[in-house]
């Protein structure tokens, strides 16, 4: 039945409750910080039209939702068997909220990614919800971000994306990004917001050996063009913005420094993953890491990262 329910053991005990119909649907209209940071490209990608706007993008969850069937129950229901119990000593550490509501889409939401909504739905297109590995893993990659934006666990969340090299621009220097390219911003769900943290990056080749302040977003290359691509990923470009050193603003005229022109990016943020657009998505696979404790070298390239993720979260519970 709907709104089956699976109790996880971590440190306060949460349920994971699926959900569908209506409850879904009135989660998913919830407008929240995602919503909050749509642009015009975001609303044309994801409805395939010139003209879409925000309550359209919202109507069209009705067509978005699945309803779950016996099958993808014990999917998640084995996902969380064995996050109770391979994860055990990892899981217990952890501060999620009381509920955290699982919704089940057919993918068109989102161009097929699982992410998270408000503080606490985890969005799978039913593609991923499989018994495999790899999806398993996916789920507990979404688990990362649900743990992140509690209000609880922000302190340890900066002091994560430090220990990558990510700080966060002084709250006085905030900024918007360039009305231009704001338009052209491709939102992530998971970390939806852009000009919050900066890294410090050198350029490759640069006879000075300069450091710049590099804030990471992600854009579209091209105007939203039905005859281009429909998809999302066509477009996207992941890259960083080169910020003034004193007032953290972005430089005049943009200038861009992509992560392979960087020469010191990957000795921040180690190898362990090649999903690298944003802190948020580089620790969610490295919390994958360590959740499953692997010690596969094909894997854990860089132990550090993983090692200091383990460090930060043990001290942040004594």
């Amino acid at each position: 039945m709907a709104g089956q329910e699976f109790s996880l053991r971590n440190a306060n005990a949460s349920v994971i409750e699926l959900i569908s119909g209506e409850e879904a649907l009135n989660e998913l209209k919830q407008v929240d910080d995602y919503f909050n940071n749509f642009s015009r490209f975001d609303l044309e990608s994801r409805l395939k039209s010139s003209t879409a706007t925000l309550d359209d993008y919202i109507a069209s969850f009705t067509q978005r939702i699945v309803n779950w069937n016996e099958k993808q129950k014990q999917c998640i229901g084995n996902y969380i068997d064995y996050i109770n119990t391979k994860c055990i000593d990892q899981l217990q550490l952890l501060v999620l909220p009381a509920r955290i509501s699982v919704v089940l889409t057919d993918g068109k939401d989102q161009s097929d990614d699982a992410h998270c909504r408000n503080n606490n739905v985890i969005v799978l297109p039913q593609h991923i919800v499989i018994m495999t590995d790899s999806k398993r893993e996916t789920f507990i990659h979404e688990l990362f971000h649900i743990w992140s934006r509690q209000k609880t666990n922000m302190k340890i969340r900066d002091e994560l994306y430090a220990s990558i090299g990510y700080h966060r621009i002084p709250i006085d220097y905030q900024s918007e990004l360039p009305s231009d390219l704001s338009e052209m911003k491709i939102t992530n769900p998971d970390a939806p917001f852009v000009m919050k943290y900066f890294i410090n990056l050198k350029r490759k080749n640069h006879q000075k050996n300069k450091i710049c302040k590099c804030t990471p977003i992600i854009h579209a290359s091209r105007p939203f063009k039905s005859k281009y691509s429909t998809s999302m990923f066509d477009y996207l470009v992941a890259t960083t913005i080169v910020l003034d050193e004193e007032t953290y603003e972005p430089k005049q005229p943009l200038e861009y420094l992509p992560y392979d022109q960087a020469a010191n990016f990957y000795a921040q943020i180690g190898n362990n993953t090649g999903y690298i657009m944003h802190p948020e998505e580089i620790l969610a696979d490295n919390f994958v890491l360590w959740m499953i404790a692997t010690k596969n070298p094909s894997r854990l390239r860089t132990p550090t990262v993983v090692h200091n993720m383990n460090d930060i979260i043990v001290r942040s519970v004594k």
